[in-house]
């Protein structure tokens, strides 16, 4: 069985991209990321292979996607405590909200894979966070770019479960100076500055 897994400062000082699920990513080529840390949250492991870390937090997916994971070469980080007893992937303790720094095998979920991952980049010791696909809103008639049946999402999902959660988030990275910017201008997530993202590709790290 799995202990908690301590998050290294692998990225220490560096900056990552994280690569979340909003359909405005859907046709966008991310060969660009080549030469630069990432994070993909949930199927981004499909789209882009070439993610260093692959994080979830939703045992059911995992069980859903086991086998397509087998392919993958990266990390597996999650804080979903019922998968223990699955050796392929490494697992923090899952606090709920907040944005959690002062020990290295604590994860916050705040209800969602997007804002799981923002914690979990904290724990690797970058400076600066890049997000990609964050749109937090139903974009070109869709919520993600992988999903074909969503017809059990409500269109709302971003207001009264997910969004909120984000202010602290931003106050917890303004208070550990570390900087981070929406690479999607029309993102319905405004805690964050905005850029477009070609100027986020060309961002020297």
């Amino acid at each position: 069985m799995n202990k908690w897994f301590k998050v290294p400062k692998l990225w220490q000082g560096d900056s990552c991209y994280i690569i979340g699920g909003g359909s405005s990513l859907k046709d966008v080529d991310l060969t660009p990321l080549m030469s630069k840390w990432t994070i993909g949250c949930n199927d981004t492991f499909k789209k882009y292979p070439l993610i260093d870390i692959c994080c979830f937090g939703d045992q059911g997916w995992y069980r859903r996607q086991k086998k397509a994971l087998q392919e993958f070469s990266g990390l597996i980080v999650t804080n979903s405590v019922n998968l223990l007893s699955e050796p392929e992937i490494k697992i923090c303790r899952r606090l709920n909200f907040g944005l959690h720094y002062e020990t290295d095998w604590q994860l916050c979920w705040n209800c969602s894979t997007g804002a799981l991952a923002i914690n979990l980049a904290v724990l690797l010791g970058v400076k600066r966070i890049f997000l990609l696909g964050y749109d937090m809103k139903v974009t070109n008639g869709k919520h993600n770019w992988y999903r074909e049946n969503e017809s059990y999402i409500k269109d709302d999902i971003y207001e009264y479960k997910f969004i909120k959660h984000f202010t602290t988030i931003a106050e917890g990275l303004k208070k550990l100076n570390i900087e981070c910017y929406n690479a999607n201008p029309d993102s319905a997530l405004d805690v964050f500055p905005k850029i477009e993202l070609e100027e986020a590709f060309q961002w020297k790290c």
